[in-house]
């Protein structure tokens, strides 16, 4: 039970996104609507008048109130104080239905809280998100895991049955380097303070429910320390490790059940469940249809897969002597030109669509592999480095530049040629000789079919292959 005690304030107050008010900052806690029901005695409100309204708590102070109110002619402010019911002096005669005692919370109702219900521990309101129940022998009990309602602040409330009656307890965990023991585990010491051991046994997980880390039937063996001042140390060891705990015994004043809080729908459990199924599902369906070629992501380019390797160097750009002025980036290689080939080769093995070579010079001579978004020329410069030259794939025959090639005519005379065989080759099974300036020279369009096929079926079963799991655990 609570008491809200308020106070009219001036209407210049605070702030409605972020109150302040008398040295205290407030954060939103509750909006919404209201209709008044009924109207007795000297009130200033009218039989179904509706109005809106906005509560805050005190960031600091969760006890702390501030109210603003909505009417139709005029907006009203307030400031507040939530009490316990201990607190309130009642001076009138007492009966059945008002009692100056706090009523305590019955042992049936505790072992039944639901996720969402709210309690107040010592000022502090605390929600429930899950729960957890103990077993030892014939005994049990049942651990609540709280968040306070200002952050994320965790505490376990422990309901531990003692015939119709029971002992509360609040506890939160503490790092263990924090925690020594003694060579015989029989004292521990935490914050300065000597705890000296009282109870061990084992216990086991029979049920949990909402957003608890637990295994079904997974044991703990636990040892509880307690000093003069009644404070509890506990050590739990887990299959996965230790864990402790500090808390106190909580009496009836510190403990005060509030209203029950409802979750927005999607943190429904049943809710939740369908979701995390359904996206099980279009995961499973999404990966099966990658893994049999349904769905394909475009890969990265020869160009862009050269620029992020340490065995290529960025040289420089050539602009076509034609009006689209297409730019052509130019790359070297410490690698001969065949080897170069046959590493451009496996960059990009499924977008292939012919790789090109000098017949009469096979691994030195001028290459071309020509892909679906790329032209990429491989040649010797004049300086006897290896240059790799990539652009759009579009003819250029007219307007082709070339830079240090050892002989610009050649390397054109290639470039055109290998390109109008690409164009025409399912009409046209061998490609026209070209010529160097002084000879004729023939193109070999079989030479690294080989090579691309092979590391094509590589690439696809390295996607086949590809794969992932997914495990749960403490």
């Amino acid at each position: 039970m609570r008491v809200i005690v308020c106070f009219n304030l001036q209407l210049f107050f605070f702030s409605l996104s972020a109150p302040e008010y008398e040295g205290e900052n407030y954060v939103l806690a509750e909006t919404g609507t209201a209709t008044v029901l009924s109207v007795e005695g000297d009130v200033d409100a009218e039989l179904q008048e509706r109005m809106t309204f906005k509560e805050f708590h005190g960031k600091r102070d969760e006890q702390k109130l501030l109210s603003y109110e909505k009417w139709s002619d005029e907006s009203e402010y307030s400031s507040g104080k939530m009490i316990s019911a201990s607190q309130v002096e009642y001076h009138g005669e007492l009966n059945e239905n008002n009692q100056s005692e706090k009523r305590k919370v019955e042992l049936s109702v505790l072992n039944k809280l639901k996720k969402g219900q709210e309690v107040a521990i010592e000022k502090v309101i605390y929600r429930i998100v899950g729960w957890a129940n103990y077993r030892q022998g014939s005994y049990s009990w049942i651990e609540y895991r709280l968040l306070s309602r200002s952050g994320n602040k965790e505490h376990w409330l422990v309901v531990e049955p003692q015939g119709n009656e029971y002992v509360l307890s609040l506890f939160k965990q503490v790092a263990n380097k924090k925690v020594s023991l003694n060579v015989t585990n029989s004292q521990a010491k935490y914050k300065n303070k000597t705890y000296n051991i009282e109870e061990t046994g084992k216990a086991m997980v029979i049920r949990s429910s909402g957003d608890v880390d637990f295994d079904p039937n997974e044991r703990v063996e636990f040892t509880d320390f307690t000093n003069e001042k009644k404070e509890i140390l506990s050590k739990e060891q887990w299959s996965d490790g230790v864990e402790y705990s500090h808390g106190r015994i909580l009496s009836d004043a510190d403990f005060d059940l509030l209203e029950i809080y409802s979750p927005p729908f999607w943190k429904n459990e049943k809710v939740k469940k369908t979701i995390m199924i359904s996206c099980i599902a279009v995961i499973a369906v999404f990966f099966f249809a990658l893994s049999e070629g349904f769905i394909r992501f475009p890969q990265a380019t020869i160009e862009k897969q050269m620029k992020g390797s340490t065995m290529y160097e960025e040289v420089t750009n050539v602009t076509f002597k034609d009006p689209s002025k297409t730019k052509s980036k130019i790359y070297k290689s410490d690698l001969s030109v065949d080897q170069t080939c046959e590493n451009l080769i496996e960059l990009d093995p499924e977008r292939i669509l012919y790789v090109t070579t000098d017949k009469e010079n096979i691994e030195q001579g001028e290459k071309m592999i020509q892909t679906k978004k790329e032209t990429v020329l491989i040649y010797i410069g004049d300086d006897g480095v290896t240059y790799i030259q990539v652009f759009p794939n579009k003819d250029y025959q007219n307007s082709y530049s070339s830079y240090h090639a050892g002989n610009h005519s050649r390397l054109r005379s290639f470039y055109v040629n290998s390109r109008n065989w690409g164009n025409n080759r399912e009409t046209s099974s061998q490609p026209k000789v070209y010529s160097d300036g002084v000879i004729e020279r023939s193109i070999d369009t079989s030479y690294y079919s080989g090579n691309v096929a092979s590391a094509r079926q590589n690439s696809i079963n390295a996607r086949k292959q590809d794969g992932g799991g997914t495990g749960f655990g403490k």
